[in-house]
């Protein structure tokens, strides 16, 4: 007796599941595991990990254990190792998102748990996908085709076909050996069995093709799965008749080229190898290293831990933008060699929060750092330093700065609470001392961290200072009247275990600005010990200010001067700041603000395609249309391939009734994005406004397709339908 097809693939699975066993590893889930990680284990990785890393993962105990080797998972996949980036991972993240944008529209699941999510996420982008939706001779399906790499093992060309099984739900992943072409194609059901059973006397059928005592389409079990094989092969004569050749071959075989019956069982088999495809690009056998060593391990993730010293100081330019400067300095900075140079990459990232926890900036920085022999010499045992800034609009803030050496693996964080004032209040900033000022004209030509004018400020982060030198104290006041730059005097105290040892008074209209001062404090006469220092603004006997205080410690030997990295930015005045301020008003919501701060980065940088579109969007919330299109339409000339550009252009366009221009500006959209149900429905709105109704109708349908809870365009697809039914009548 032969095999029928579901012995056979009871077959399969259970090769597959003996081919990937693993007796020595239990795969039990641990309750202990945060929401993070089980999130990492369920859906971040679940279709890329081995079962040897899965079952390895379920045995850690510790998050400590866990984070470490999530790290040790995603270096092992990173095709550039020793860089700042890792390209895997960043494409898998691309690949997540994509998946959950695109395909998670018609069922009640993410992107990523779909049968499309799936396969897209493991195997990538496909080389090209042919999509039939519309048939009335099959199922909606789409057939996705794929170059393999033999290198990996995998087969050089191979499809996939996904179908909304019965017509309905989401596109599920086809099977040749156990859905058949029976199940793509819906006429080949109710007249095919009445052939059948017909054709071997089983039963006396009505025109219906109807058991008259049943009143169901019936055959015996003897000739079941006779009646099954006769259904595929008259729904594959059908396929074939009505010439959709790629999908009757598909029904049968994954391999483009061949498209009989015999392959059905190799595509089956080929579709299990699919899913191991992403564990033939990682040897895992770490894996299990790491489960022998994780104490070792734990003791590790302590020590790439490293503390810091750091000074977080808000300084306002002459310009009036006030700018957050640090500096930080790692307890100990490792370089790695490579071809007799020695190297480091830094990564910063930096993150401003309001009170209530939300972003209003962030960004990410690196710091390549190489250095030859000599070089490394010469450095010594001097401190490192890290300098850079970035403005800041004023208000109350909370801000998290992470450094990290991508080389080394080491790490070390500050968090900061600052405050930029937003009137002209009479207040002083907090003190920044230092050892070392430069002062050169060009640095108004820099933008540099703790640049004021032509000062170079090189704040001491460990407030240490020798004591045959002198203490510089820099800060800022404002909102000084002018009768108080004329009669007012800056009070310096120093302290000693709380008693005040020491005290001096400069006059302000002796120096040189009326808001930044820089005051020097000859140490000579201090013994090495702790000191405290206070600045405050007097007017005579009347204290204006309460004073401004900070500890420093006095030495008998000198201090070295750090090795500073920091990175030249534009200078200040250049349109970058007003940018990056006015991204920072719209996070917070303070429209017309950014607005005005935007308009004015545009107009020092008019060619720059990203002023121009964050200006844009504040005048296409605002709705000023018509300027937004004027400031928009010359990067179209540039041929400039930007959703967000064709999107605006669209979106002004509509606003003005310029219903031709905004279509031609949706297709783009469309088109460099792929169908978004925001484009998709913005686009049927001007198919209609110029009377073309059919059109109108497939955009929103389309929209339907990507996401079908859409009750409002429902509607209206059902209403001008049936204002086309009375035109017709």
């Amino acid at each position: 007796m032969g095999q029928t097809k579901k012995d056979i693939n009871k077959w399969v699975i259970f090769a597959w599941a003996v081919l990937f066993s693993f007796p020595l590893l239990a795969q039990e889930e641990n309750p202990t595991r945060s929401e993070k990680h089980e999130k990492w284990i369920k859906e971040e990785t679940v279709y890329i990990i081995t079962p040897k890393e899965r079952a390895v993962f379920n045995k850690l105990e510790t998050d400590k254990e866990r984070d470490m080797f999530i790290g040790e998972f995603w270096r092992h996949r990173d095709p550039t190792p020793g860089t700042p980036r890792n390209e895997f991972k960043e494409e898998h993240h691309r690949r997540i998102d994509y998946a959950n944008e695109r395909f998670g529209g018609t069922t009640p699941f993410d992107g990523w748990a779909t049968d499309r999510g799936k396969f897209y996420i493991m195997l990538g982008e496909p080389a090209y996908i042919e999509r039939y939706v519309n048939s009335n001779i099959t199922h909606p399906i789409e057939i996705w085709y794929f170059q393999g790499k033999p290198n990996l093992r995998q087969a050089p060309f191979f499809r996939l076909m996904f179908f909304r099984r019965a017509g309905v739900g989401d596109f599920e992943l086809y099977s040749p050996l156990i859905d058949g072409p029976k199940e793509l194609v819906p006429t080949a059901d109710l007249q095919l069995m009445k052939e059948v059973a017909a054709t071997e006397g089983l039963v006396d059928l009505d025109s219906e093709g109807r058991d008259p005592s049943t009143n169901i389409v019936t055959a015996t079990d003897k000739s079941f799965n006779y009646v099954t094989d006769q259904r595929d092969r008259i729904a594959s004569n059908i396929l074939r008749e009505q010439m959709l050749f790629e999908i009757a071959n598909a029904a049968w075989s994954s391999f483009p080229g061949r498209g009989d019956p015999t392959n059905a069982l190799p595509s089956s088999i080929l579709m299990k190898e699919i899913e191991s495809y992403p564990y033939k690009k990682i040897s895992d056998d770490y894996a299990l290293e790491f489960l022998e060593t994780r104490e070792i391990v734990e003791v590790s993730y302590s020590v790439n831990y490293i503390n810091n010293f750091s000074e977080v100081n808000i300084i306002q330019d002459d310009s009036g933008i006030f700018f957050l400067n640090y500096a930080i300095e790692p307890e100990i900075l490792s370089v790695d060699i490579f071809n007799k140079n020695y190297f480091a990459n830094l990564k910063v990232t930096a993150r401003v929060s309001d009170l209530k926890g939300k972003t209003i900036y962030q960004h990410s920085k690196d710091f390549p750092i190489e250095l030859e022999k000599k070089q490394l010499e010469k450095i010594g045992e001097r401190p490192f330093n890290l300098h850079d800034f970035f403005p800041l609009n004023p208000g109350n803030y909370r801000v998290d700065i992470l450094f990290e050496n991508t080389v080394s693996k080491e790490f070390t964080s500050l968090e900061k609470s600052v405050y930029v004032p937003a009137t002209s209040i009479l207040m002083m900033s907090p003190l920044l001392l230092s050892s070392k000022v430069l002062e050169d004209p060009t640095y108004t030509e820099q933008g540099k961290a703790f640049q004021v004018g032509e000062l170079q400020i090189y704040p001491s982060l460990h407030r240490q200072f020798y004591q045959k030198g002198t203490m510089s104290i820099f800060f800022q006041v404002y909102g000084m009247s002018q009768e108080v730059k004329e009669k007012g005097a800056f009070e310096i105290t120093v302290l000693h275990e709380g008693n005040p040892i020491h005290s001096e008074t400069h006059a302000v209209r002796e120096q040189e600005s009326d808001k930044s001062f820089l005051l020097e404090l000859s140490l000579d006469k201090f013994v090495p010990d702790m000191y405290q220092v206070e600045v405050s603004l007097k007017d005579g006997a009347t204290t204006l200010l309460p004073p401004k205080t900070k500890s420093f410690t006095v030495t008998n030997y000198p201090i070295p001067d750090p090795w500073v990295a920091a990175q030249s930015n534009p200078p200040i005045g250049d349109p970058m700041y007003a940018f990056i301020l006015g991204n920072q008003l719209i996070n917070e919501e303070k429209i017309d603000e950014a607005r005005d701060m935007l308009k004015k980065a545009y107009t020092g940088k008019p060619d720059e395609l990203d002023y121009a579109l964050a200006y844009a969007r504040t005048l296409l919330i605002s709705e000023e249309f018509a300027e937004a299109k004027q400031i928009l339409s010359p990067f179209v000339e540039r041929n400039t391939e930007s959703y967000a550009l064709y999107y605006y252009l669209g979106k002004s366009s509509q606003e003005v009734d310029a219903f031709a221009e905004a279509i031609s500006f949706y297709h783009k959209a469309l088109v460099l994005k792929g169908n978004t149900t925001d484009v998709l429905n913005s686009l049927g709105v001007c198919y209609y406004e110029i009377g073309d109704k059919e059109q109108a109708i497939l955009a929103w349908e389309k929209s339907l397709e990507v996401n079908p809870d859409q009750e409002k365009i429902k509607k209206l697809v059902e209403a001008v339908k049936n204002e086309l039914i009375d035109n017709l009548r």
